[in-house]
């Protein structure tokens, strides 16, 4: 089976998923909001009666994300979690895209030449492990 890519934006930046990591993608949810947890997380919403936490994507990168932006669920499987980004911009299959750079964080696989921009490809393990530090760095 082919691999394909869910591209998205946030705070500016391009984005790369694999599309098997996103469920669905909405266009917002009820909110919950949650206390002492870092500015980044949104809070929860209630998911096919899973809690999920809803991360704002421009936050954790550090720049300012737009109001009227998306949620791509997370498969659940995975994680409990929903990134809040300004725009999805495609679902593109691998052979779109050019891988040109190794990631520089952790959390990220690799920046990849598309159609649509430079777009940096998520490594979800990652990803999840850098939200689980900031959660237990909180007071």
């Amino acid at each position: 089976m082919e691999r394909r890519y869910l591209l998205f934006t946030a705070g500016g930046e391009g984005f790369a998923l694999g599309l098997g990591e996103v469920v669905e993608v909405r266009e917002r949810a009820d909110l919950f909001p949650l206390p002492r947890v870092p500015e980044a997380i949104l809070g929860l919403m209630n998911y096919h009666g899973n809690l999920t936490a809803i991360l704002d994507f421009a936050a954790f990168i550090g720049s300012l994300g737009r109001n009227d932006g998306k949620l791509l669920v997370l498969d659940p499987k995975l994680a409990a979690l929903a990134l809040w980004v300004d725009e999805v911009k495609a679902i593109v299959p691998e052979e779109a895209v050019e891988v040109v750079a190794e990631g520089e964080r952790h959390w990220e696989t690799a920046t990849l030449n598309t159609d649509f921009g430079t777009m940096t490809l998520l490594r979800l393990e990652g990803l999840l492990e850098e939200v689980e530090s900031q959660l237990a760095a909180e007071p």
